[in-house]
Formats: C-alpha cells, structure tokens, sequence
C-alpha cells in the first residue's frame, strides 16, 4: 500500500550536531490530530514522539528492505498493532529479526528511514555499547531530532536477532496499520510477531530472563 510523505523539514543548520528543524504549520496540525486521536494525558511532545513511531510502522511496511527482514516486537506492536489505538505512550521500536536477514542492511535502512523522518542519527552511549559488546546478536540504531515544542526527541530502535527473536520474526502476522493526519497519511500492512509471543516473551522477562532490552510496561 502507498503513504503519503510527511511534508519534508528544512535542515536550519546540518553542520551543527544539535540539527535545528524548521518544521511547517503541517507538524503542528498532525499533532494536535494525534494528541485527539489517542486522548491520553500525555505531555505534548509525546504526542510528536507518537506520531513519528506510528509514521515509521507504516514506513516499516512499505520498505521492501524492512518489511521483509523484521517483524515489531514488544509495547509497540502491542499498543500501536494489537490494539486499536495504544494505551500509553511508547518510546521506541523493537525489532525482531529474521533468520535469513541482514543485520548491516537491516541497521542501513533504520538509519535511512530516520533521516528521513528529519532525525539526526547519533552515536551509542557508553551503556549500550557494552551491552552490544556482550551480546553480539542485538544491535541499536539512536535518533533524536529537536521537536516542534523544542524539546529533544529520541528514538531507540532495537534489532534483536537472538534465536528467540528469528523464531518470532519467521512466524509473524501482518498486521494493517493506517493512520489519516495532516502531517502523515498512510497504510500498510507490517510485520508483526504472534499476540501470544509478544505475551509469553513478557512473561519470560518479568521471570528474570536475561535480555539487553530494557523491560517496558504492559
């Protein structure tokens, strides 16, 4: 299915690494048309932060690159794929892999995906570089833009080719995903791990099963 480009922002200053967009009257509306839609009591830059993953699902399952290398894991798929419409605000998006994908493609493509949503790609911290040092099978690609209320947006996607991860990928659902906004319109049909994965996964984490993921709330 086809999606609409978000209307494009104008890079103010690319040689600075705290990249300044200026964004069109568009955003703001796209905004406030998810603030209505989601009516949750979420602070407002939330509601720019919701609006991006949401656009990027949509992305996910248009891109031949990534649609047919990963599946959404996780309270994202749960909140924005299971459910119709989520039930609180998720910060980041997980990425199951499959068994014959590439991670170096995989890691391109999120990186192309976010600048072209006007993210700036940055370098991984301290914390996460250990935890990719201890587990070769996941990998994490930060983005961060400056949004239109002025505060920092940062998305963490998550790529998880642990054998768990290629067995939820391998046997995932598409699931339609559509949003109608000012500022993104689209549909597509995403890749999406089985409801009673993404539960069991959970439940295995609440238990004390090791994971480099940081446990997010149902």
């Amino acid at each position: 299915m086809l999606c609409s480009a978000p209307s494009n922002p104008t890079v103010a200053n690319s040689s600075s690494s705290n990249i300044r967009f200026l964004v069109t009257s568009d955003l703001e509306q796209g905004i406030e048309e998810y603030k209505a839609w989601i009516g949750l009591p979420l602070r407002i830059d939330q509601f720019e932060h919701g609006l991006l993953i949401r656009s990027m699902l949509i992305h996910i399952g248009n891109n031949e690159r990534l649609s047919q290398a990963v599946a959404i894991g996780g309270g994202t798929a749960m909140h924005h794929m299971l459910l119709d419409k989520p039930q609180r605000h998720t910060e980041n998006l997980e990425l199951l892999m499959r068994s014959d994908a590439s991670m170096p493609d995989i890691v391109s493509a999120v990186q192309e995906m976010g600048i072209g949503f006007g993210m700036q790609v940055i370098e991984s911290d301290a914390e996460q570089l250990a935890l990719k040092k201890q587990y070769p099978y996941y990998d994490v690609v930060n983005l961060k833009k400056v949004g239109f209320f002025n505060d920092f947006i940062r998305i963490n996607v998550y790529i998880d080719n642990e054998s768990h991860a290629n067995d939820m990928a391998n046997e995932s659902d598409l699931r339609t995903v559509t949003m109608e906004n000012a500022w993104f319109s689209g549909s597509a049909k995403v890749p999406c791990a089985k409801p009673e994965a993404i539960a069991a996964f959970k439940m295995a984490l609440l238990n004390g099963h090791p994971s480099p993921r940081i446990l997010d709330n149902w």
